[in-house]
């Protein structure tokens, strides 16, 4: 059963947010937790051109890159007490950032002859906390840019805060892109560029990565949550409904506890291409193909069955109404499949702005209802 809540935001004179969540018991099958117009283009200037395609820029020019230790409405918020929360048998607490952050920069996760390495590298970013606190949960975030843009430091340091702080290790990951000069012509796309799986594939590959060392940086291996904005919210919920790219790296689904989808429109690959204005259509042709089988193959909403495994979602949208309505058939898909789930509209916000609101101290819409749903996910 999904529980839908509706909020007001004040903005300037009064502006109707809504709030919409839902509930679901996560299940059984999760044994390890417990037309269209927008652009989405975001260069942190205030002029932010928003048009719903998952173009998502993202520059960040505050992007630290020290090595050493840092010391840096209606929300109505039912929490699921029967929700598996098992955290294994680590019987230490979980504790709150008492110190700085440790940074951990570049670690290469993949290699691969002739790609840039900045590609294939994620960093982290390690809360010092108390002797005798348990290791910490790891959220992994993915970043946005059309599949063709974007980097691991861009927007960061409101989520470092807000994450480490709460206890969290932060990792975020690069993976290789997809050209960002996109032809008008679908015959013109370079038939050997960068497309998909590739870019799940990475990703993949560093959260097996992690799995394997984020001990090292004291993160829990076992509570693993991904997040991701914009194409990078694709790119996670591909990951956490298709269980084949964690299968490649002995992974499954129950590896993950939960996953933070924000403002993607990638949940329909097919949807996009066929039924969006043309450069929306190339964007997503640039990034997925010409055969829409693979569309298809690309499309979480395909891959949502009762049984899997399927983690926790957490899932924001805005936008235009296209967009919102696939992000709420994903969700009922999710739920019919027996997975706990919340949905957040937010129609007041822009494309950038659902990132940005990630760990603003100021922000009341996202943060807030976002952390308490990750409290059944440590």
């Amino acid at each position: 059963m999904q529980v839908i809540e509706r909020g007001i935001s004040i903005v300037s004179l009064l502006i109707s947010t809504c709030l919409v969540f839902g509930f679901l018991a996560c299940g059984s099958g999760n044994t390890s937790k417990g037309p269209d117009t927008d652009t989405d283009i975001d260069t942190d200037t205030d002029t932010d051109i928003d048009t719903d395609s998952d173009l998502d820029t993202d520059i960040d020019t505050d992007a630290d890159t020290d090595t050493d230790t840092d010391t840096d409405t209606d929300t109505d918020t039912d929490i699921d007490t029967d929700a598996d929360t098992d955290t294994g048998s680590d019987s230490r607490p979980d504790c709150k950032q008492a110190g700085g952050t440790v940074k951990h920069l570049d670690k290469q996760y993949l290699e691969a002859q002739g790609v840039d390495p900045n590609l294939l590298s994620l960093d982290l970013y390690e809360p010092v906390l108390d002797p005798g606190c348990r290791p910490a949960p790891v959220m992994v975030w993915v970043h946005g840019g059309g599949w063709t843009i974007g980097d691991k430091k861009n927007q960061l340091q409101a989520k470092i805060t807000l994450f480490n702080g709460s206890g969290w290790v932060l990792a975020s990951v690069n993976y290789r892109l997809s050209p960002k000069d996109i032809p008008s012509d679908p015959a013109q796309l370079d038939p050997g560029r960068i497309k998909y799986p590739v870019h799940n594939q990475d990703v993949a590959a560093a959260v097996a990565w992690l799995r394997e060392h984020v001990a090292e940086y004291g993160g829990d291996a076992n509570r693993m949550v991904l997040m991701g904005h914009s194409a990078g919210a694709a790119i996670v919920s591909a990951l956490s409904t298709n269980e084949q790219f964690f299968k490649e790296h002995d992974m499954d689904l129950h590896d993950i506890r939960c996953t933070v989808s924000l403002d993607t429109a990638g949940y329909d690959v097919r949807e996009r291409i066929e039924n969006e204005n043309k450069k929306t259509e190339m964007m997503y042709r640039n990034a997925f193909g010409n055969d829409p089988a693979v569309w298809d193959d690309a499309s979480p909403m395909n891959h949502v069955h009762a049984g899997k495994g399927i983690p926790d979602f957490f899932v924001v949208t805005r936008g235009q109404d296209s967009r919102v309505q696939m992000s709420e058939q994903f969700v009922e898909l999710l739920n019919k499949a027996g997975c706990r789930t919340k949905l957040l509209h937010t129609p007041t916000l822009s494309h950038s702005e659902v990132n940005q609101a990630i760990g603003d101290p100021n922000d009341q819409l996202i943060t807030p209802v976002l952390m308490e749903f990750l409290d059944a996910c440590r």
